[in-house]
């Protein structure tokens, strides 16, 4: 498979995390009130906050214009990286990971250039148990890693066949 296809499969992940994101955040932004709770599942719920931290909530506690500019540049020369990396990858899996990762990272800086912090809104719990609250573009990141983490097993295991 030529490498503009890897890249093209690649940027097609970028766009579908990236609009996925944007249209979930739009449509909780205009259904759902800022605290309320959208029961859907006995596990899940719809939770609208505003994070103006990073992961988890990390930096909340700092003045939110400088966080904001960190984050903001802090993700965006991740996502140069990360973009050139894709651009140069020779395997469909890892440029699909790239592709989800970078999709995640710029839904969330669009988060916050627009709003000035992230909109999260999915919370997954079990009875008194509760996971923190997320969103679509945390979930395309999350997923981009894992299938980052796959490939390498995949990459050892094609460089071990060549080898032997």
């Amino acid at each position: 498979m030529g490498n503009g296809i890897r890249v093209g499969v690649g940027l097609f992940a970028v766009l579908v995390v990236l609009i996925l994101d944007q249209v979930t955040k739009l449509m909780v932004l205009r259904y759902v009130e800022e605290g309320e709770t959208v029961d859907v599942l006995p596990f899940f719920n719809i939770l609208r906050v505003w994070n103006e931290g990073i992961s988890f909530g990390l930096f909340s506690d700092m003045d939110a214009v400088t966080v904001r500019w960190i984050i903001v540049g802090g993700a965006l020369l991740i996502t140069v990286f990360l973009l050139y990396w894709l651009m140069v990858s020779r395997r469909l899996f890892l440029s699909v990971g790239l592709g989800m990762m970078i999709g995640g990272a710029v839904g969330n800086i669009v988060d916050r250039l627009a709003w000035g912090a992230v909109i999260d809104f999915i919370h997954v719990f079990w009875g008194s148990w509760s996971w923190y609250i997320f969103n679509v573009a945390d979930i395309g990141v999350t997923v981009g890693v894992a299938f980052m983490v796959l490939d390498g097993f995949f990459d050892k295991g094609e460089e071990e066949a060549r080898e032997g």
